[in-house]
């Protein structure tokens, strides 16, 4: 971390929070109030499941996978890029094709009835020479406290992801995913324990089509007139698949706060430049001249892609927790970092939408069943970091829930000034504190951050919440383009925007009355 000033301010937010107001200086402004709770689940935790298309054309991309995928796996056990990201201690890893059979119809030799069914694969690939006397694996890849080996838990990622290119071409990556979390995972099931009420869920989708998930087999029949390959990009039978709606339904009800449990990555035909919109994608669907084919929408050396539309509207329905990668670039490690970073965001970060009024504050406790105020201040080895507020009953349970405030922290330098500098700082008390933006990196780079102390951060099944007074600039005075008498866009008290003497720029000029 950079050195710079630490400012103690009666704010607090979950893990490293990235603030988008400047918090240093504060005029006069108009307040309203931001709420958030938030789950803390057993931190860190993560599940990752790779939805792996394994038809015909995926040799090249598939090697890709198996070769770029370890250093995902080094970077979220032991941070580099990021030291200060907190390092995932407990991380289960599970593959799944993306071929489920068509049903009763037979298009051809490659696709049986139900395929692989979203049933966890734990096969040596026949791809890969040096596997081929190894496994089966087991169907659950688990890294616990250091084991096994971070080259080991590769070694095995890679033997078994290779699935082959032996897989039906009807690809259906989305219905794949719920299966392998939800039809196949309950008790008795094959892929039994390998999700976790408490762990972070991570979903890799990479193919080079479009999601075909289908609702209706009989989409499949040869009475149909219309070539099979482009018969789920045409939308007269949309109503022949799932909905997107439906998959986004499914997989957030995973989770007790999918907002931040939840990270989803797809790397698949997407342009190298592409937009991000989702609409350029729509009007890449298109059939060529031959009325045979659909026209690609990125294509290589190694081979071509389509507009993985679907998939793409599905990863877009998580917000910031979600990266879109191009499956067209010969170079994947960029697109592990972005899945890492997404990854270890939901780890480390949460940001606020607003500015908070230091003046006024946040007020923010933490509410815990299972724990009382005492409980949580002897687990943190401090016996001052929580104070009661008062007991609750749950509603629902009818169980005694325990409300405590956290204190912030205190660091000062060896002339007792509060700052924080890595070679000079004494943390005095633990609790949450403050980086301003000017020495912010990582995510929050160019932002600012609230942080917990070591022993601050909040234990596993408890749950935040904040209630802070945010800033809010009076519209007389939002002046983004201005110069001087401004802080983050906003007039100083005393000032308004208007024109500047040239008539053609907006600045900030006094406030006069005549």
């Amino acid at each position: 971390m950079k050195k710079g000033i630490i400012l103690i301010i009666p704010v607090l937010f979950f893990l490293n929070n990235c603030v988008d107001r400047s918090l240093a200086r504060v005029q006069p402004k108009t307040s309203t109030y931001e709420a958030k709770s938030i789950y803390q689940a057993e931190i860190p935790k993560v599940d990752i499941l790779v939805v792996v298309d394994n038809s015909e054309s995926m040799r090249e991309e598939q090697t890709n996978l198996v070769n770029n995928f370890p250093a995902l796996i080094r970077e979220l056990v032991s941070p580099t890029l990021d030291p200060e990201a907190n390092p995932v201690q407990d991380m289960h890893i599970g593959v799944v094709s993306t071929d489920l059979g068509t049903g009763p119809y037979r298009i051809d030799n490659r696709c049986t009835e139900h395929g692989d069914d979203g049933i966890l694969q734990n096969e040596p690939s026949s791809l890969i020479p040096e596997c081929a006397n190894r496994g089966p694996f087991p169907q659950i890849i688990s890294y616990s406290n250091g084991l096994p080996a971070v080259d080991e838990l590769a070694e095995q990622f890679k033997c078994i992801a290779a699935l082959g290119i032996d897989g039906c071409g009807i690809e259906q990556p989305l219905e794949a995913a719920k299966r392998a979390l939800i039809d196949q995972a309950g008790p008795g099931k094959p892929n039994e324990g390998f999700l976790r009420d408490d762990a972070i869920l991570a979903i890799i989708f990479v193919t080079d089509e479009n999601d075909c998930s289908l609702k209706d087999y009989s989409l499949l029949s040869s009475e149909i007139p219309d070539p099979m390959n482009i018969r789920c990009f045409l939308p007269q039978y949309q109503d022949y698949l799932y909905s997107v709606d439906y998959y986004e339904e499914q997989i957030k009800s995973l989770k007790a706060d999918p907002d931040n449990q939840i990270v989803i990555a797809v790397i698949a035909g997407v342009p190298i430049n592409w937009d991000k919109s989702l609409q350029s994608l729509i009007d890449m669907q298109r059939v060529d001249d031959t009325g045979e084919k659909m026209i690609p929408s990125c294509e290589t050396a190694l081979g071509k892609a389509y507009p993985p539309v679907r998939l793409v509207d599905f990863a877009y329905r998580f917000g910031e927790n979600q990266t879109v990668q191009s499956i067209c670039v010969q170079d994947w490690r960029p697109a592990m970092l972005a899945i890492t970073r997404k990854i270890q965001g939901l780890i480390s970060y949460t940001c606020l939408e607003r500015g908070v009024d230091i003046e006024k504050g946040c007020d923010v406790v933490v509410r815990a069943k299972d724990y009382t105020c005492d409980d949580l201040n002897e687990l943190a080895e401090d016996g001052s970091i929580y104070s009661f507020i008062k007991t609750e009953i749950d509603e629902k349970t009818n169980e005694e829930i325990n409300v405590c405030r956290m204190q912030r922290a205190d660091f000062v330098d060896t002339n007792g000034n509060h700052i924080y500098d890595e070679e000079e700082e004494e943390l005095i008390r633990e609790g949450w504190y403050y980086i301003p933006a000017e020495y912010t990196e990582g995510k929050c780079e160019g932002k600012h951050e609230i942080r917990f102390t070591p022993k601050a951060v909040p234990p596993s099944n408890t749950r935040i919440n904040i209630v802070c007074a945010t800033n809010l600039c009076p519209s007389n005075r939002v002046c983004p383009n201005a110069t001087k008498y401004v802080e983050n866009g906003c007039c100083l008290e005393g000032y308004h925007c208007g024109y500047s003497s040239d008539g053609v720029s907006q600045q900030c000029v006094p406030d006069r009355s005549w």
